[in-house]
């Protein structure tokens, strides 16, 4: 809807966004898929993005069906992006956050490390294991310190 400001990136950007989709029902009469057997598709759902050209005044839609099958493998930006933002609802104590634990943060960022010149996953990761730490040494009652060994 070009009369609606929404998440608006310019030109050369990019981004990243994670969704969790949950089916549900709706009483909307326009819905391209009420059943599967009834439109004979197999897709999940529709993703419509609008976009806009630089020096353009309107924007143009276009359409991806997704289909229901799972991806077999996820890029390892992708993986690493739910790394962080399942860090964030632990952090946030977010209830969404669900089952999240920073064991799981870890497996998945270091799964996704993937190329790193700067070093900054890696320094993620870093940042994760000692949260790890000072969260269990609070469990456990103790000053959230962390000690170095030489």
């Amino acid at each position: 809807n070009d009369q609606k400001d929404a998440g608006e990136l310019g030109a050369g950007s990019s981004v990243t966004a994670l969704y969790e989709i949950i089916p549900g029902t709706s009483d909307q009469a326009d819905l391209r898929y009420q059943s599967a057997e009834a439109s004979g598709s197999s897709d999940l759902f529709l993703l419509k993005i609008r976009y806009q050209q630089p020096q353009g005044s309107e924007s143009r839609l276009l359409e991806f069906p997704v289909g229901a099958q799972p991806q077999e493998q996820t890029s390892d930006d992708f993986r690493f992006a739910a790394a962080v933002a399942e860090l964030g609802m632990l952090l946030n104590q977010s209830e969404y956050s669900g089952s999240a634990s920073y064991d799981q943060v870890l497996s998945l960022a270091r799964s996704a490390r993937g190329e790193d010149p700067f070093g900054y996953r890696g320094e993620l990761i870093s940042l994760v294991d000692l949260l790890k730490i000072i969260d269990q040494s609070m469990a456990d009652g103790e000053s959230p310190v962390v000690r170095w060994n030489d």
